[in-house]
Parts: structure tokens; sequence; C-alpha cells
């Protein structure tokens, strides 16, 4: 079996588990919990990047590394990329024996009997199935949401990390499974148990959250569930963030993680750039998206080695949505994803080379909602223009995503007269 073929066969089966659809509907952000995924399942960090180069979303012609084919197989429970491929070969079907062929004077006689016999033995299974599965068919239950109850209490007020009590109850005996889904993506849904009635969960980053009951794949109870920050939160993100003291980052509305911040908690910038990310939730309501304005002057302090296309990502926190604008150098625009409130915009299908500029220098990104239109633009040039949604969404916060060290200041933003500067 050819390499292209094994590769082929692993990310069909790692979709398969993933259960999320289509490979050509998946968005920046499920390639972001896939890489974290594999990260908590086999201590190895593949990059969005080197995914989506897998995947086929970004043009690559070189062959994966052995590190990389490894944590795939891991991801799928093998020891490693070999072992994967050894089941393979196993699982290839053996060339069918070749029969002696007999004369027609000898078979012909018998085969009429055989066939004869396979027939009737074929009608008469195929009753018996029948009957038996008329006297044994199930009655299928209806799912009633009313059955069903579901809330949630946060541990602390506000702040991260903060702990999450869900309490629950279901029918007796529901049929299938329950989980309960911590936010909007039910993919990373949890089994619970029926006979239970408490499941608790973490949250480490603020933000709105819907979360869900569902029974089998049926969504049987829902709320809102709401953390806010009390000022800016930054972190190396890792499945267990590690946290930054605001004394440490923030200096009146600048903030900053510096290289010397990021080897202090043993994280050098090469090979791999960790990834630092900003957020601030606050309490402030009626920001809306159908009328506002945003501001914010971003800064990388890395353009080498794993750092050269000094990726950002901008974010609007909303309910039930998001607004996640990409930055870059000129020369990365390829490998760019703008998520607008529900669609999907990449740079292998419309030109985001507005985004790209040299984020060494001090860069101002301002967004504006009017009129379901959304304009981006980056130190004062439109770099895109498209149309929003016809919803409106509740903004509820910021989040700033950069590869390693960089700064950010004058954060704010207007809607409907009033102005949250953060």
């Amino acid at each position: 079996m050819s390499q292209e073929t094994a590769i082929a066969q692993c990310l069909s089966a790692i979709e398969e588990k993933l259960g999320w659809g289509e490979r050509d509907r998946w968005t920046n952000y499920d390639f972001e919990q896939l890489s974290d995924r594999i990260h908590e399942a086999t201590g190895t960090q593949l990059s969005i990047t080197t995914l989506k180069r897998l995947w086929g979303r970004v043009n690559y012609q070189s062959n994966p590394s052995t590190a990389t084919l490894n944590a795939l197989a891991q991801f799928l429970q093998f020891d490693d990329w070999r072992a994967f491929c050894g089941q393979l070969e196993q699982e290839q079907p053996a060339p069918p024996k070749r029969e002696e062929t007999a004369t027609p004077a000898t078979t012909t006689a018998a085969a009429k009997v055989f066939m004869w016999i396979v027939g009737v033995g074929t009608v008469v299974l195929m009753l018996t199935t029948i009957m038996g599965n008329r006297k044994r068919a199930p009655q299928t239950s209806i799912i009633r949401p009313d059955d069903y109850r579901f809330s949630s209490e946060k541990v602390l007020s506000s702040g991260v990390p903060n702990s999450v009590v869900f309490r629950y109850s279901a029918p007796q005996r529901p049929e299938g499974n329950l989980f309960i889904s911590q936010n909007w993506d039910v993919r990373r849904k949890v089994k619970v148990s029926a006979q239970d009635s408490l499941h608790s969960s973490m949250y480490y980053y603020p933000g709105f959250f819907r979360a869900k009951l569902i029974q089998e794949e049926t969504i049987v109870a829902e709320h809102d569930l709401r953390i806010n920050s009390e000022g800016w939160v930054a972190a190396i993100h890792q499945p267990s963030p590690i946290y930054f003291d605001p004394t440490d980052f923030q200096q009146e509305d600048t903030l900053q993680v510096t290289q010397k911040m990021l080897a202090a908690n043993g994280y050098p910038l090469e090979p791999k750039l960790p990834e630092v990310r900003y957020y601030n939730v606050p309490a402030a309501e009626g920001l809306t998206t159908d009328n506002f304005t945003f501001n914010a002057n971003l800064r990388s302090d890395y353009d080498r080695g794993s750092g050269s296309c000094q990726h950002m990502e901008v974010l609007l926190l909303c309910k039930n949505s998001a607004l996640v604008v990409p930055l870059s150098a000129p020369g990365c625009v390829g490998d760019l994803s703008l998520f607008a409130l529900g669609q999907n915009i990449d740079s292998n299908r419309a030109d985001l080379s507005g985004f790209g500029v040299d984020l060494s220098e001090w860069t101002n990104l301002r967004i504006e909602g009017r009129d379901r239109n959304l304009r981006f633009w980056v130190n004062e040039q439109l770099a895109y223009e498209t149309s929003a949604p016809e919803h409106v969404f509740e903004i509820v916060g910021v989040n700033f995503r950069m590869q390693g060290p960089g700064a950010v200041y004058g954060t704010w933003l207007t809607s409907h007269g009033q102005t949250v500067r953060f």
C-alpha cells in the first residue's frame, strides 16, 4: 500500500472518529479544535497549518514528517505510524483462490439440486426473520423535552478558571445516550448517566456559552451561560492554560507578553511558537453587530523562524457567534480565514491580501458594522467588505490570539452611543 493511500485512510478514520461532517465545510475553528484534541491525546502539538496541509486546505507538495504521522496514528489509538500501516495491510482482502474447473457433465445435475436447496432455504430464512422482527420490534419512545430538567450554577460569579455545576434530570429509562455540551459546539459533548443528576465542567476562558442537554441527537434543553473576565486575562494557550499576572502584562491600556515572560514559564520561541491569548469579557450589555465600531492596535514582537508569518487573530465574541479577523505578514495571506458571524471566507476563494501587513510595526485594525454591512480596515485601508446576516448578535467581549510575544493597545468598542474602553 502506498504512503498516499495510507494517509488518506488515516484522515478518513479521524473524520469518522470526530463525526464533524464533510471536511470541505470545516472552518479554522475546527482545525484549532482538532489540534487541541491531538495534543490532549498524544502530547504532540500539530499546528493548524500542518493540519490544513494534510486535509488539502493549503497547497503543499512535501510529505508529512514521521513525527506528524506518528501523532495522527496515536490519536487513533495506535502505537505509531508503522503500527497503523501494519493494521491496514492485515485488513487488505486476500486475492480469491482459483477453483478447479469441473466438466459440465459431472456438475450440471448437482448444481441444479444445490441451487434449489439454497433458494428454498433463503426463502424460509427471510420469512422467519420477518416474522421474528414483527414479534420483537421495539416501540420507539417519543422524546418529550418537558420530561427533562437542566440548569447550571457557576462556582465563581466571574473570572477564570471557573467551574460550572450542571444539574439535570431525565426520564428513568431514557432511550439512547444522554450528553451535556458546554457550549454551542455540540461535537464536544460529554456522556453523562441518566441515573445521576450532577455534572461539573471547567471553563478556562471567559465568554458566552450555550450549554445543552442532548438525548442521542436531540437537544432536549439548553440555556445561556456567561462568564465575565474581571478585566484582561492573558494566558499561554494549552488544554490547561498558563495564566499571567495582570501586573506583569498590563500597563494602563497596553497589553504585552514578552519573550522573557514566555521563557520564564518554560516556553522557548523555537522550534514552535506558543500561542498567547488575551481576553476581556466585561459586564456591559447593549453592544450589537448591527451598529458598532471596534478599534485596536497590534504588534508582533517575533518575525523569525516559526514566527515568520506573524499570524494573529482578533475575535469579537458574540452570543452564539463571533467575528474572527486574521492578520499576517504579506507573504502568508494565502493561508488566512475570515469568519464573519457564520460566514466562513477562506483565502483560497477570496482576496484577503488586505490583511497582510508588516506586524513588526504597530498595526491599526478597525471593524465597522452598519446596515447589514461589515467593513474591515487595516491601517486606514479597506481590507475587506461583506454583508452581515439579518440576525443581530450581541457582542460580549474581545479576544486576541498571537503566535509568541506581542502587544496590544487602544482597544475600544462603541455601539448605539455606548463606548467601552477595554
